[in-house]
């Protein structure tokens, strides 16, 4: 048995496919230098099998011929330990976003400190309340009717901003609804791409491309729902909120719903499945448009109804221990219980 007198032939043209293949991989990492998500991919070159293997029959020779170099495959240059870090981080940056915008929005309806808000309404309020007491004639009518249209002008503002909360908890609502599509789509997404990957693998070639793309939606889910994964041997992943598998490998998933909430105010909560329990959100960004929703705005809702109703209270139990221009006894001053529904009694506005 002797070589070939195209064995050196046969070794270049091979060495030469593996460095075509180099360059070729080279050619697709810098055409995908700024492609979001694309993992930089790497060739691993290897020797061939040298001649001639071992047995009895084998040629005397000085030692085994090797016979160059073929490129074995192609591999990202990724780090799961990485994603899992980044795709918790992820999530919990999304939850304080999104809470932070819901709050800039608050901000913007309370109009404070500086703005024109309750504050200086209150301030004006007490002033021409103080004018109207320094001389509470009935020939102070155009004093009377400035209390009355400065009253006015606070218990708009108090209607206005209550409403304005409302929208602001309506259009989180409508944020989450939103997201909960989002994650289905991506959901549905990565089950066709770990069914294509699992056919891909299977011929022991590796999806780099494929698996750059389910890991870009990964990244994308772990900014709605705080997710875990883990890749089974054929290469597909199962994707979790808590203990809740939203993704089966290849073959399966679990859809979240947004069910009307218990409360019946025309908010919705996140179920994972139709009719099921409550889904496993997890600090991420539909986490933290559910706290803002239910929690934040609610706080300042709260608050601001406390300020109304007692302003209600207190003024008008002042003002109807007193008595009108004419000597009849006082009516109550304000009407409705907090601020979604103050107003000025109807009766004193046609007749200060």
């Amino acid at each position: 048995m002797s070589i070939s007198p195209f064995f050196g032939l046969d070794m270049a043209l091979r060495a030469l496919q593996a460095q075509q293949t180099g360059i070729d991989v080279t050619g697709h990492n810098v055409a995908n230098a700024n492609t979001e998500g694309y993992s930089r991919q790497n060739v691993t070159i290897v020797t061939t099998t040298p001649f001639a293997p071992a047995g009895m029959n084998r040629p005397a020779s000085a030692g085994q011929v090797g016979t160059g170099a073929v490129a074995k495959d192609i591999q990202r240059a990724r780090d799961a330990f990485l994603d899992t870090q980044w795709r918790s981080e992820a999530g919990s940056q999304a939850n304080a976003t999104n809470r932070a915008d819901a709050l800039e929005q608050v901000e913007v309806v309370l109009d404070e400190p500086q703005g024109v808000g309750l504050a200086s309404l209150f301030n004006d309020y007490y002033r021409v309340w103080n004018e109207l007491s320094n001389d509470p004639s009935a020939s102070s009518l155009p004093v009377r009717t400035t209390v009355v249209q400065q009253a006015l002008s606070l218990t708009n503002a108090f209607n206005r901003i209550s409403t304005q909360l409302d929208n602001v908890r309506t259009g989180q609502n409508g944020e989450i609804i939103t997201d909960v599509a989002e994650v289905n789509d991506i959901t549905s997404q990565v089950v066709d791409l770990n069914s294509t990957i699992v056919q891909i693998e299977l011929t022991g070639q590796a999806a780099n491309d494929l698996r750059d793309r389910r890991d870009s939606l990964m990244d994308r889910l772990s900014q709605l729902v705080q997710v875990s994964s883990n890749e089974n041997t054929d290469g597909s992943i199962n994707v979790l909120i808590g203990a809740q598998v939203l993704v089966n490998g290849a073959t399966s998933k679990t859809d979240l719903f947004t069910a009307p909430n218990a409360g019946n105010n025309g908010l919705v909560d996140v179920t994972f499945g139709s009719g099921g329990p409550a889904a496993t959100i997890g600090s991420s960004g539909i986490g933290g448009r559910i706290a803002a929703r239910d929690t934040l705005v609610p706080k300042y809702q709260a608050q601001l109804n406390t300020i109304a109703a007692n302003l209600i209270t207190a003024t008008n139990t002042l003002h109807t221990a007193g008595f009108d221009a004419n000597g009849t006894a006082g009516q109550p001053f304000f009407t409705g219980t907090n601020a979604s529904n103050i107003g000025v009694n109807t009766a004193i506005q046609s007749d200060p």
